[in-house]
């Protein structure tokens, strides 16, 4: 009969895994309630780049979500300033 093999299991002090609870908790009460204070057109917007983080054959990260936001709504570049010498509307 084989016998079963050991999971392997790594060290982790326990106040280093309880510290990693909960920051883990804070991000996603700081996350859930950023999102449960936006308003309905941008928690669609939101909602369907995280989604795209969960669809199959993507390669899209944790961190390419959060830069899209970002930039969506936050740089500059979104906040729709008129760059210097930009005579279009003129």
């Amino acid at each position: 009969m084989p016998r079963r093999a050991k999971p392997l299991r790594f060290p982790v002090p326990r106040g280093a895994a309880r510290f990693f609870l909960a920051l883990n908790l804070a991000v996603a009460v700081v996350l859930g309630g950023w999102f449960g204070a936006q308003p309905s057109s941008r928690q669609r917007e939101v909602r369907r780049l995280v989604e795209t983080t969960f669809e199959r054959d993507k390669r899209v990260t944790a961190l390419d979500v959060a830069w899209d936001l970002w930039q969506l709504y936050y740089a500059d570049s979104a906040t729709g300033h008129i760059a210097s010498g930009d005579k279009t509307l003129v």
